[in-house]
């Protein structure tokens, strides 16, 4: 048997399927060697930080977090969560009732020519700031999941 570093007897699969198998060892088991599926070590939603993919664009890791965060009824808000993002890649809502959706769904365009505000998902590194004119979402607990890239 070749050594998995041995990329002549095991070629490098470029674009992996998500039905297809690695190898590891888990770690909650006497470290036994155990296959998983790619499927199982993606889009898993979790308040701890998880690689989930890599993005076509730039090449970058993609990670998602999701971040306790209630709707309090304000127009504007600012979540700081130091994780140091280069880009956001999406940024949704999870109601913890099962019901997920973009924070662009849930903010409404008001009209310019009145003079009201626009809605805006504007990110710095370590913060994302979000407002407009919020519609029916009052006392809403729940989580924003961010996937994202980093610096």
């Amino acid at each position: 048997m070749g050594r998995i570093k041995n990329t002549d007897k095991y070629p490098i699969k470029e674009n992996p399927n998500p039905n297809d198998y690695v190898i590891g060892t888990d770690s909650e088991n006497s470290s036994k060697t155990v296959n998983f599926s790619i499927a199982s070590l993606l889009n898993k939603y979790s308040t701890n930080e998880t690689l989930i993919g890599f993005w076509d664009i730039t090449s970058k890791p993609i990670y998602r977090k999701m971040i306790p965060f209630d709707f309090t009824g304000s127009d504007y808000y600012t979540v700081v969560h130091n994780l140091n993002i280069d880009t956001y890649v999406r940024v949704d809502h999870y109601d913890g009732f099962g019901s997920m959706r973009s924070v662009y769904e849930m903010l409404r365009l008001n009209d310019i020519s009145n003079g009201e505000n626009v809605i805006g998902v504007f990110g710095s590194p370590n913060e994302l700031n979000f407002g407009g004119d919020i519609v029916n979402i009052n006392n809403v607990d729940g989580y924003l999941i961010l996937e994202y890239t980093k610096n």
